[in-house]
């Protein structure tokens, strides 16, 4: 396996995704996605934004997911998007070519996010390859 994606968002669910994926070794490169979405009200207009304090935080979190991973023997990537949390991990992983997605599960609403979370339910749909989705 050369490269792993793993999405990020600070809850329990995404630290125990980043732990798998930074165990699974001998990946050569895990690269940490964190999404910062785009304010709800702003996304009307020529350009959507970001709430600042949200992309502060984003920046934060991949640090921290960083010194998570610990001395391992790959390289480790952190990717700040603005976005859909969805659509950045599966771009990432396109532009990346990677071999494996790990994301977190959350427990939502509805049939099929009953049993995975919307974000977790897109990138299995979307995903340009295998998908381990962590409880």
């Amino acid at each position: 396996m050369n490269t792993i994606v793993v999405g990020i968002d600070g809850s329990e669910q995404s630290r125990r995704a980043l732990a798998r994926a930074a165990s699974m070794a001998p990946s050569q490169e895990l690269v940490i996605v964190a999404a910062v979405p785009f304010a709800a009200l702003a996304t009307r207009g020529p350009s959507p934004v970001v709430d600042p304090l949200e992309e502060e935080e984003r920046s934060k979190l991949l640090e921290e997911a960083v010194g998570l991973t610990g001395p391992h023997a790959f390289k480790t990537r952190a990717l700040e998007v603005h976005g859909d949390p969805a659509e950045a991990i599966v771009a990432a992983a396109k532009e990346t070519g990677a071999d494996l997605i790990v994301i977190g599960k959350h427990g939502r609403h509805g049939a099929l996010s009953a049993l995975m979370g919307s974000t977790a339910e897109h990138v299995v749909r979307h995903a340009p390859c295998d998908v381990l989705v962590v409880q």
